[in-house]
């Protein structure tokens, strides 16, 4: 598998996550596709998507 796609993957995976519980275990869980992901990115949906 390339690394686009192993960071596309990530990427989609964590766009469909449906709470904050699954946004965070895609992201430890891809964390090595993600390292080179700008993640403010991150931030900013979960912020969008999961207010406290």
């Amino acid at each position: 598998m390339s690394v686009q796609t192993s960071l596309a993957r990530a990427l989609g995976e964590s766009d469909r996550a449906s709470d904050i519980v699954e946004f965070s275990t895609v992201v430890v869980t891809r964390d090595k596709q993600l390292r080179n992901v700008d993640h403010s990115m991150f931030q900013q949906k979960a912020e969008a998507e999961f207010p406290i």
